[in-house]
């Protein structure tokens, strides 16, 4: 039974989607861009297995970090503890708007991102 689960799972082909963004700061562009696995959203095949970490670079203008990327129904983003600015989070919305929203300054952009296999 695992080694039908293994090979099942070799067997997927990468489920990566690119998402490409274009918010607006004040007027200006600001343009995120990250990738969402959806192989890291897989159950573990055993109990016993350690908890599987998901994490995604995200480059937003000059800017590059690590977050946790999230799947919500037929949303998607991530969210990072951004330490010096609180922490800050992209949702996207199934129809392409997004929102990106700092706390606690308060900062929120929205515009629209494209998701593409």
């Amino acid at each position: 039974m695992i080694r039908a689960a293994l090979l099942t799972l070799l067997a997927t082909p990468v489920q990566a989607q690119d998402v490409r963004c274009t918010l607006e700061d004040g007027g200006a562009p600001v343009q995120i861009a990250f990738t969402i696995d959806r192989n890291q959203f897989v159950a573990p095949v055993s109990a016993k297995d350690p908890p599987r970490r998901k994490i995604t670079r995200v480059d937003m203008g000059r800017d590059r970090f690590l977050a946790e990327p999230f799947l919500i129904g037929q949303s998607l983003g991530f969210w990072e503890d951004a330490e010096a600015v609180g922490s800050r989070m992209l949702v996207v919305q199934p129809g392409g708007e997004a929102t990106y929203s700092e706390t606690p300054s308060g900062r929120r952009l929205t515009g629209t991102c494209e998701v593409s296999n």
